[in-house]
């Protein structure tokens, strides 16, 4: 889960629980966005296992990342790890990428639109 939810309700941090930092700056109109994930404590053999399937599909996904390649085909790649995973009934919540400029989630989107990705994308 991405975001937080007030739904969600308020508790201390305990040791194991995984965080997701999703981070953004805007330096003279320009936007950026990151993504960093921590444990609190040490990882569990699963917590690092998870991490690992992330990261392949995360891998396999920029392996498809150029010029000339559906922006499909991006997050499909990273979709087709996730689905060899044992984990692979949780929930796949996003693109796996978005450009960054003046807006902080813009095209080129990599998700199910069959537009092609182009050189020097503006």
């Amino acid at each position: 889960m991405p975001h937080y939810r007030p739904s969600l309700g308020r508790r201390t941090l305990a040791y194991g629980d995984l965080l997701l930092f999703d981070f953004e700056a805007v330096v003279d109109g320009y936007c950026s966005d990151m993504t960093w994930t921590f444990v609190v404590g040490k990882a569990t053999d699963k917590q690092k296992d998870v991490y690992d399937w992330v990261l392949n599909a995360t891998e396999a996904s920029l392996l498809r990342l150029r010029a000339g390649v559906p922006r499909r085909k991006v997050h499909r790649a990273a979709v087709d790890v996730i689905a060899r995973a044992p984990y692979k009934d949780h929930i796949f919540l996003s693109p796996v990428g978005h450009g960054v400029g003046l807006e902080v989630h813009e095209l080129p989107r990599m998700g199910l639109d069959p537009d092609v990705l182009e050189a020097g994308w503006s």
